[in-house]
């Protein structure tokens, strides 16, 4: 379909303003030609889109269609792809806030990116109480950059904390950092 002034026009009138309009099929081919181009350097490159962005059922199922992982902040999030059909190896679970869900993430598969300290020995726990599992996990890595103020989420690369961190996940066998 060609969007012009009169489809909108007619778009607006039909079903009202504001509205989102996705192509489903440039979609699916942009999707397909951004991975194909980013796999040319780095093979294992995989999409994954923040649902928080927009978590429209139809937008997530495109996204779930071309094989791409979903990015979630929340358990309404992780739920809603699951229900979806996302397999949890294809969720990657970010965030502050997860504590309500971060057990049922790990456990069902799912990459937890760590945020602290915290986190991490929820983690731990989680790993001791469940030695069959094998947990994934992510760090969240803040650098210099140069700017005055650094980020309240994640490790500060030159921090003992992120160097306690590590050392804790690697003293468990059922804990692999991504």
């Amino acid at each position: 379909m060609d969007y012009n002034y009169e489809t909108v026009k007619d778009l607006t009138s039909r079903f009202g303003s504001p509205l989102y309009v996705v192509d489903g099929k440039k979609f699916k081919q942009t999707f397909n030609h951004l991975e194909q181009a980013m796999r040319t350097f780095y093979p294992h490159y995989r999409i994954a889109y923040s649902v928080k962005t927009n978590y429209m059922p139809y937008l997530c199922s495109l996204i779930h269609d071309c094989g791409g992982m979903a990015e979630v902040v929340s358990s309404v999030e992780y739920d809603l792809v699951r229900r979806m059909g996302f397999s949890a190896a294809d969720i990657i679970f970010n965030g502050p806030f997860k504590r309500d869900a971060l057990k049922k993430a790990l456990l069902e598969g799912a990459t937890v990116v760590v945020d602290n300290s915290v986190e991490s020995a929820e983690i731990l726990k989680v790993a001791s109480d469940c030695p069959e599992a094998l947990l994934h996990v992510g760090l969240r890595l803040n650098f210099d950059i140069g700017t005055e103020k650094a980020s309240r989420f994640g490790f500060d690369v030159t921090s003992e904390e992120l160097n306690d961190v590590i050392e804790g996940f690697y003293t468990v066998p059922n804990v692999a950092i991504d």
